[in-house]
């Protein structure tokens, strides 16, 4: 038989070449897990008359660590704990799903993870929130590749807080405490802490932009951004009601979830020191005044019996002036999201402190539709090698919305795929693992092609003469535009790229770009996929694809600096019609409507500034 896919590979791997029959599943034989963790471990693989496994405890495996033993007399698994018992059977059932005439590969396993936190955080607060269901389809996703931890980011109003209630519309459609009990119970079934995470002291925008709560900004008036105003973004932390709001927005959720973590956030808080906390400011240091707020913060988790997270950003520019009097009992998450973020000597940093911290690298996607896979594959590996060498907790693969979280759900699962890979194994080259595992078992493609086009798709960005941090030069042309068009409902625009970020490609980058997709797009013919699910995945890639194609023909255009034809513009108008629309049905297959208006924002102006021109008589 030919080498079986496991993913994320195994410590250790050997097979003799001989097979061993199991014609109709298996059964479990003394094993420690709730019956729904065994389900989903085995599934339809589960018989009452299938070949006995028999579970052994094993001191010698580590606490997710397995042996398993497939041999044509029987089939033994040996673990230490039960969530090793859990992640052998998961890749018992990935070689009785390759099986060939009722028959399976024998061979001896021996595995265990690098690294103990294996986990991704997904932004939920730009615009896009996924069903509950499917939030459980990537949980189960997550899951099946060994993923330990989740979190869903949160500010504003993505969560619906009971003490909070007035804030919210009769139709707004966000996660609630029903919603979050039934997540937390769904991943403890599958071995996945749930984690909560809430930001709390920047990123309150859309809290202080209530009139009541305003009082409570940094700068009520916003500020300046890159030559921006900007709406206040910032709490102000000499204001006691400032830290009395996060306390109610913790009480709320913090009850919610098993998890023994909790995510404050604590990043970017952009105004400090320029507005109301100033004189503080002045008095001991911006370091001083942050920690002091968030020191209360702390008190509130700790209260709760639960262990604090948070950015690093903050931390890392005023630790060592502060570090006698910054709390040791913190997990510090460490991100950063191109290929060379991490060093050797940010690692050391914390090593050297002795705390505990995770690196947390990113999927690329924001800001690109498809993401950028070299970036991303780059970014994991090296958060992933450099944690395991200088004993960091583990990684958090960051998957963030900005832009209006435009990407589609298909381009998300190769960079999670990436991380669970690397998670696990940190120094085993996984990426031909990886487009196999995804081919076979969750795209389910008979032509074994398409994982490798989602890949090859995230590269369009490398058609450019140079790549932009955490945006492609396409996804910059769609969203500013480019046709003097940020006066359409002006004011709802993030201001994300300014003229200072902003290069316009060139013509020659616009069409090497657009050869590119369309002949990724040629290939699409050969991919095989039947399923319901498979023809949602084909619609979202075709989606992709056609808008960053829309987005090399205009910029193409107006790089040539001149006045589009009546034949372009209509053609463009069009298209971006049938984009837009498309880009809504699909949304609606996965994704609450809340949020859908602001996402599609840019592209509804797009569209209306090509019917004004059109109806100037052009």
């Amino acid at each position: 038989m030919n080498r079986p896919i496991l993913l994320p590979q195994p410590r250790e791997f050997r097979t003799d070449g001989g097979e061993t029959a199991v014609p109709s599943g298996v059964r479990v034989v003394g094993s420690c897990l709730q019956e729904a963790s065994l389900d989903f471990a085995l599934g339809e693989f589960l018989s009452e008359d299938g070949v006995p496994v028999s579970i052994e405890r094993d001191g010698t495996c580590g606490a997710e660590g397995y042996c398993l033993s497939v041999r044509t007399d029987g089939i033994v698994l040996r673990r230490s704990e039960a969530a090793g018992e859990f992640y052998g059977l998961l890749t018992l059932r990935q070689l009785l799903s390759q099986a060939e005439n009722g028959k399976i590969a024998c061979a001896e396993i021996r595995d265990e993870p690098d690294l103990r936190v294996r986990g991704l955080m997904l932004d939920i607060s730009r615009n896009k929130i996924p069903t509950t269901e499917t939030l459980k389809k990537t949980v189960d996703f997550l899951a099946a590749l060994k993923i330990n931890q989740f979190q869903l980011y949160i500010e504003g109003k993505s969560f619906r807080y009971p003490s909070l209630e007035k804030f919210y519309g009769a139709d707004c459609d966000v996660l609630t405490a029903s919603d979050v009990a039934e997540l937390d119970a769904y991943c403890k079934e599958r071995f996945v802490e749930f984690v909560p995470n809430q930001n709390c002291f920047g990123h309150m925008s859309e809290w202080l932009a209530e009139e009541e709560l305003n009082p409570l900004a940094e700068c009520p008036e916003g500020f300046s951004f890159y030559g921006v105003r900007t709406p206040a973004s910032t709490l102000n932390p000499e204001d006691g009601n400032s830290f009395r709001f996060v306390k109610r927005q913790l009480d709320d959720l913090i009850p919610l979830f098993a998890s023994g973590s909790v995510n404050i956030g604590g990043d970017e808080p952009f105004e400090l020191g320029e507005g109301k906390s100033g004189k503080a400011c002045a008095r001991i240091g911006k370091g001083g005044v942050y920690l002091e707020f968030m020191k209360k913060i702390f008190s509130v988790v700790q209260s709760y019996g639960r262990n604090v997270m948070m950015w690093g950003d903050v931390f890392k520019e005023y630790y060592r002036q502060y570090r006698d009097s910054f709390p040791q009992d913190v997990t510090i998450l460490e991100w950063g999201y191109n290929a060379d973020s991490f060093t050797e000597d940010v690692c050391a940093l914390y090593r050297d402190a002795g705390l505990r911290y995770c690196l947390c690298p990113g999927t690329s996607l924001w800001n690109t539709v498809t993401g950028k896979t070299e970036v991303m594959r780059e970014n994991v590996r090296s958060a992933a090698r450099l944690g395991k060498k200088h004993g960091a907790e583990g990684i958090l693969l960051v998957d963030w919305g900005d832009g209006g979280t435009c990407q589609p759900l298909v381009c998300t699962r190769l960079s999670y795929a990436t991380g669970a890979a690397y998670a696990w194994n940190t120094g085993a080259e996984q990426e031909t693992e990886i487009a196999r595992y995804l081919d076979r078992f969750e795209f389910l493609d008979g032509s074994g092609t398409f994982a490798n086009l989602l890949a090859e798709l995230g590269n369009y960005y490398l058609c450019a003469d140079r790549d932009d941090a955490n945006a492609t030069k396409v996804f910059k042309t769609l969203y500013v535009q480019q046709t003097d068009c940020m006066n359409v409902d002006e004011g709802n625009f993030e201001p994300l790229f300014t003229n200072r970020d902003f290069e316009r490609m060139s013509a020659r980058e616009c069409l090497k770009t657009l050869e590119y997709l369309e002949q990724i797009d040629s290939r699409l013919g050969k991919v095989r996929m039947e399923h319901a699910e498979g023809k949602v995945y084909l619609r979202e890639f075709e989606w992709a694809v056609g808008y960053l194609k829309h987005g090399c023909k205009l910029g193409a255009i107006k790089a040539e600096n001149r006045q589009f034809t009546a034949r372009e513009l209509r053609a463009l108008s069009e298209e971006i019609e049938r984009l837009n629309a498309e880009y809504e049905e699909i949304w609606n297959l996965r994704n609450r409507r809340t949020g859908l208006r602001q996402s599609m924002m840019r592209m509804r102006a797009l569209a209306r500034k090509y019917g004004a021109i059109l109806g100037d008589g052009i």
